[in-house]
């Protein structure tokens, strides 16, 4: 991404990061031409932002490495929820994983993705930004998550807040199939809600499925 796409990151991140709970735990992975991990496990959210404005953008992307390292790190924490923030422009060219690989293992794990797609209007208009888009959205919809795509400064720091106060208010849902057989097959998962009479309609965003195997949790 360009200086001025990584500024914009940066001020939305501080709103995120503000509105978190203090117990939160933090891995930030930043990529330019390889994946690195900047800080690994912290729950200090100002020392991470000092460490972001370290970040500088340079050579090229490998976006899809830091996904898959961000998975797994973010498993190795110590709370059950987890998720995953992406920033980017949803473009690679440098990673040793590919996008198959990539979803696969956003399919296996129970990590919940959230992408900020930092584009403007040439790269909305061009093939080059829209296979990054598609990479963003398909990513988030697989976990149960969602992309945003902000146009200005303040839709960014509403979409932050909006992404963690979702954090702080979701459902865990388990059950355990009556026929279940370990053997590594993908099952689709579809979670329907029946809202009290009086509300409006609901709209529910879950994990597609899982992956049968003998240690699953098996949770929409």
């Amino acid at each position: 991404m360009s200086s001025e796409k990584i500024r914009k990151a940066k001020k939305a991140l501080e709103r995120f990061i503000s509105t978190s709970h203090p117990s939160d735990e933090y891995f930030l992975i930043a990529f330019n031409n390889r994946a690195q991990l900047l800080m690994d496990r912290t729950r200090d959210g100002e020392g991470l932002l000092r460490q972001l404005t370290l970040v500088q953008p340079k050579n090229n992307t490998a976006l899809y490495d830091a996904v898959y390292l961000g998975v797994e790190r973010v498993t190795r924490g110590t709370h059950n929820k987890r998720a995953i923030l992406i920033i980017s422009d949803g473009q690679d060219n440098a990673s040793r994983y590919n996008f198959g690989e990539v979803r696969r293992l956003m399919k296996e794990s129970d990590v919940v993705t959230y992408s900020v797609g930092i584009m403007d209007r040439a790269d909305a208009a061009s093939s080059y930004g829209m296979q990054g888009q598609a990479f963003l959205d398909e990513i988030s919809s697989v976990t149960g998550g969602k992309s945003f795509y902000p146009a200005t400064d303040i839709e960014m720091d509403e979409i932050f807040e909006r992404i963690a106060l979702e954090l702080r208010n979701q459902y865990s849902i388990g059950y355990t199939p009556k026929d279940f057989q370990p053997d590594g097959k993908w099952r689709k998962v579809k979670t329907k809600i029946k809202p009290p009479r009086g509300l409006p309609r609901l709209t529910v965003r879950a994990r597609e499925g899982y992956y049968a195997t003998p240690t699953s949790n098996v949770k929409p």
